[in-house]
């Protein structure tokens, strides 16, 4: 069961969790000036992969949520493979449903998930 923000997700085709490590990033030295590669490996950040299917009303309550964390918001997840509720926010670009027009309409498509890291 998937829940987002205390709602359930019916209709998930596949959903996969994976770790990725963030980019080594440059720093510049305030003496020299000159741009430095940093050495030290990333650090890990959760991502999670869902394929689903959902109605209109629940299409737009997820687009208003993606919409909503241009403002700073985050949303609550909650699977078998986390361990509880963990706050998360929308991976820019990668809400990706389109509409499937039929006897009943609904939208499939790809939402990825990434963790915030809380300290």
């Amino acid at each position: 069961m998937i829940t987002i923000n205390g709602k359930v997700l019916e209709y998930v085709e596949g959903y996969e969790p994976y770790v990725r490590n963030t980019k080594e990033q440059y720093y510049r030295n305030p003496l020299t000036g000159k741009l430095y590669l940093e050495k030290l490996p990333g650090q890990p950040v959760q991502f999670h992969i869902f394929e689903v299917v959902v109605d209109d009303d629940t299409y737009e309550w997820l687009k208003g949520l993606y919409i909503a964390q241009k403002n700073g918001s985050t949303v609550k997840l909650q699977t078998e493979k986390t361990n509880g509720e963990v706050e998360c926010v929308f991976t820019p670009d990668e809400f990706r449903l389109k509409r499937v027009v039929g006897e009943v309409p609904y939208w499939e498509g790809t939402i990825v998930l990434e963790e915030v890291q809380t300290k």
